[in-house]
C-alpha cells in the first residue's frame, strides 16, 4: 500500500507543478500586457506634461515681461520726476562699482 500512496503523491505533485507552470505562463502574459499599457500611458503622460510645462513657461514669461515693463515705466517716471536724485544714485552706484573693480 505504501507504494501506491507514494505513486499518487508524486503524480499529484507533477500535476500541481504543471498547473503552477501554466499559471506562471498566464501571469507572464498579463505582466507583458500591463507593461505595454503602462508604457503607452507613460508616453501619453510625458507628452501631456511637456505640453503643460511649455504652456506654464509661456505664461510665466509673459507675466515676467509684464512686470518688467511696469518696473521700467515706474523707474523712468521716477527719473523724470526727480532728475537730481537719479543722478546722485547713479553716481553712488558708479563709485561703488569702481571701488569693487579696483580691488
Amino acid at each position: 500500500m505504501a507504494v501506491h500512496s507514494t505513486k499518487s503523491t508524486s503524480q499529484a505533485t507533477s500535476e500541481g507543478a504543471a498547473d503552477l507552470a501554466a499559471e506562471f505562463s498566464a501571469l507572464r502574459l498579463e505582466m507583458a500586457a500591463m507593461l505595454a499599457r503602462l508604457k503607452a500611458f507613460g508616453a501619453t503622460g510625458a507628452d501631456w506634461a511637456a505640453g503643460t510645462a511649455s504652456d506654464a513657461a509661456e505664461d510665466g514669461l509673459a507675466s515676467l515681461k509684464s512686470e518688467w515693463d511696469k518696473l521700467e515705466r515706474s523707474m523712468v517716471g521716477q527719473a523724470r520726476a526727480n532728475p537730481i536724485r537719479t543722478l546722485g544714485i547713479a553716481a553712488l552706484i558708479g563709485f561703488a562699482v569702481g571701488l569693487l573693480l579696483r580691488r
